[in-house]
């Protein structure tokens, strides 16, 4: 897993958004969690890679959100469009395809790390690989 935090992220709706970073490609098709803050808000959402610009940026189309957390991109998608200044900067976690393949049962174990950042901003490695140890065990 990959993690950029403080990025800059434009073009937000209700389908997704585009993350600014000076990255690394990252696959389209991967798998991110992401913690947006704008202003006092914290939002946590899961979605997947479907415009991927080296040095430039991400493009992320959401895939899961929990209710509250939709609701509040929904007003702040309304707060745009009556043209509102909004400035948000975002972390994002990329699990790429290739670290998916390599860990046996991915899914369950891409289920436990978007699960984490519903309530958290941060993974470590130690609380990763505790994520992983638990998906695998026999």
């Amino acid at each position: 897993m990959t993690y950029y935090e403080n990025r800059e992220l434009t073009d937000l709706s209700i389908g997704g958004c585009f993350v600014e970073m000076l990255a690394p490609p990252v696959a389209i098709g991967a798998n991110v969690g992401l913690v947006l803050r704008v202003g006092q808000r914290t939002i946590r959402a899961e979605g997947v890679v479907t415009a991927s610009l080296p040095h430039f940026g991400l493009g992320i189309r959401f895939l899961h959100f929990e209710p509250d957390q939709l609701k509040q991109i929904e007003e702040l998608v309304a707060a745009m469009d009556r043209g509102e200044p909004i400035t948000a900067v975002t972390s994002v976690a990329v699990v790429m395809s290739m670290a998916e393949a390599a860990v046996p049962d991915a899914r369950g174990t891409l289920a436990a790390v978007f699960g984490w950042f519903r309530t958290n901003d941060i993974l470590g490695r130690e609380e990763f690989l505790a994520l992983i140890k638990a998906k695998t065990k026999p």
